[in-house]
């Protein structure tokens, strides 16, 4: 199953702290993996149950999936905008990243 779509599953049920194969990095710690190279994919996704809001994934090179989270907390950080999210993207390091709508 696409880890993306299980994730977002999950947290439309409510299980934000059960997410399998996501795990949850602050902007620090992402921008670590980014420069290591562990990083392959940026994903934008409908924030769930915040009508307007975005969530940030990215794929790691281990097969898993993280997602940015608020600092040293394991909450998803919410993006009030698609600008606000593209500013994080572009502090990672990533200059494109694939806008999931559904």
């Amino acid at each position: 199953m696409n880890l993306l779509f299980h994730a977002v599953q999950n947290i439309f049920a409510g299980n934000f702290s059960q997410v399998e194969g996501v795990m949850a990095v602050d902007l620090s710690g992402m921008r670590k993996l980014y420069r290591t190279g562990a990083l392959k994919n940026a994903f934008i996704a409908p924030a769930p149950m915040e009508p307007g809001g975005w969530i940030l994934l990215v794929d790691v090179d281990d097969g898993s999936q993280e997602y940015m989270a608020v600092a040293r907390t394991d909450r998803y950080k919410i993006y009030k905008s698609l600008e606000a999210v593209v500013a994080d993207l572009g502090r990672v390091g990533f200059n494109e990243a694939t806008l999931k709508v559904a």
